[in-house]
């Protein structure tokens, strides 16, 4: 069954550019967004200069291996501050978020989301988009201001310094 708002996040181990990680030791006490396919995102710098440092941190599931010249992470266009989840375990880790039980059916498209992670390892929310290239990772984490304070202000303030 698929994860929804207000679930606790599974945790999990992984090997991840800053080397292994068990999920939810690995937040700490910060915000976490997991990025089921971040190549969908154009290149740009991920917007979190204007949250505190350890506010927030990035997980991306990469489809694609990172030495690609093509992959957006591996190219410098990331903020450096995402941690990639190298491709031969981030199958399974959007296996286990998406709710997979490993019955055969004909899903027409994969679904491609990010899951947005309170401190209290909750699910807050997840946003599901159609495969493609070109979604913009400034408003996910404007997004991520109304989770944190509350307020729909908290979004257009965060949205503005991802486009400053």
């Amino acid at each position: 069954m698929p994860l929804f708002s207000g679930q606790r996040a599974p945790d999990f181990e992984a090997t991840t550019t800053a080397g292994r990680i068990g999920f939810h030791d690995w937040l700490g006490p910060a915000w976490g967004v997991l990025v089921t396919h971040p190549e969908d995102f154009r290149p740009t710098v991920t917007p979190l200069a204007g949250l505190p440092d350890g506010a927030v941190k990035l997980l991306f599931l990469s489809s694609t291996p990172i030495s690609e010249h093509v992959h957006p992470i591996a190219a410098g266009q990331f903020h450096t501050g995402a941690t990639v989840c190298l491709p031969d375990e981030a199958q399974a880790i959007r296996a286990l978020y998406a709710g997979d039980t490993g019955d055969e059916w004909d899903a027409p498209v994969e679904e491609h989301a990010v899951f947005f992670i309170a401190p209290d390892r909750t699910v807050r929310s997840r946003v599901s988009y159609p495969p493609s290239t070109g979604q913009d990772l400034g408003e996910i984490i404007g997004l991520l201001g109304v989770f944190r304070t509350g307020t729909v202000s908290a979004m257009r303030n965060d949205a503005r310094m991802a486009a400053a």
